[in-house]
């Protein structure tokens, strides 16, 4: 029953194309969603550190992002979105897009 559940599921390489863009384009920091952050920071090697926006519970990733140059605000594309950053997409995948931070 679970396999058949499990199989139901897609894979969604959002997460890893939005970390490999932001690294290639020389960005290392980013703020999002806390659903997103720790586990597109853990994909991403720690190559792109992610804050979440609210209740940041890891202090060194709160000090690097916000320390660091030039940042991105990360967020989801698809009906998850409860606030949509506005500006022009510099880095998306299928359900998640990365704009310059503000």
């Amino acid at each position: 029953m679970n396999i058949r559940w499990y199989a139901t599921f897609h894979l969604d390489e959002s997460d890893r194309e939005i970390a490999a863009c932001l690294e290639a384009r020389g960005i290392r920091a980013a703020t999002a969603d806390y659903w997103i952050a720790y586990r597109m920071t853990f994909l991403a090697d720690e190559r792109v550190i992610v804050n979440p926006d609210v209740s940041p519970r890891y202090q060194p990733y709160t000090e690097a992002v916000a320390a660091a140059p030039g940042r991105a605000w990360i967020q989801f594309t698809d009906g998850r979105a409860t606030e949509r950053k506005p500006g022009q997409a510099i880095c998306a995948g299928a359900t998640l897009e990365a704009v310059a931070a503000q």
